[in-house]
């Protein structure tokens, strides 16, 4: 039996912080940019989704119907204070803009099936997590909303004012 030993960094509530974002930068391109609060070391995994927890049907679990986005540290350590831009194309393919972009995986940790990362101009939420997956009993289901997340909550904010809860229905 092999198994990976190398260390990686467990990130918690706190350990990064967002400092922008902006949809649509140019036709259909979004971007957001966060710093790192500790040393991230190669391994390390930061998930990113702009769909609803609690959506409509789905009470403790995350819509998985929208996009997913996993940035996965590479080669080098990234030090604690780096301001990271990631760029996420219009179908939902991400990429680190800075810093180092060679030193970062990227993937889609949700079924192919499943939307695409995009954020609206007309409101969003935006989570951000670490060191789990993507699942759920409806996981492989298209259009599904039955969505599970195993690993830490970092982070999470809103666009569209103070209002948090779902509406059914509504891509937002």
């Amino acid at each position: 039996t092999t198994f990976n030993i190398d260390s990686v960094t467990v990130l918690q509530r706190g350990d990064i912080a967002i400092l922008a974002f902006n949809t649509g930068i140019t036709t259909g391109e979004d971007e957001i940019s966060f710093v790192t609060l500790v040393d991230l070391l190669p391994g390390t995994r930061i998930d990113i989704t702009d769909n609803a927890y609690q959506k409509c049907g789905t009470p403790k679990g995350w819509g998985i119907s929208e996009g997913w986005i996993r940035l996965e540290r590479a080669n080098t350590v990234l030090p604690k204070g780096t301001i990271v831009t990631v760029r996420i194309d219009g179908t939902g393919l991400p990429s680190v803009f800075s810093p180092d972009p060679i030193n970062w995986i990227y993937s889609k940790p949700q079924p192919a099936s499943q939307g695409t990362f995009n954020l609206n101009n007309n409101g969003e939420q935006i989570f951000f997590m670490s060191g789990g997956n993507v699942g759920g009993p409806n996981a492989t289901i298209a259009a599904s909303d039955g969505g599970t997340y195993t690993g830490n909550f970092l982070f999470g904010f809103n666009t569209k004012g103070n209002v948090w809860t779902p509406v059914c229905g509504n891509v937002n």
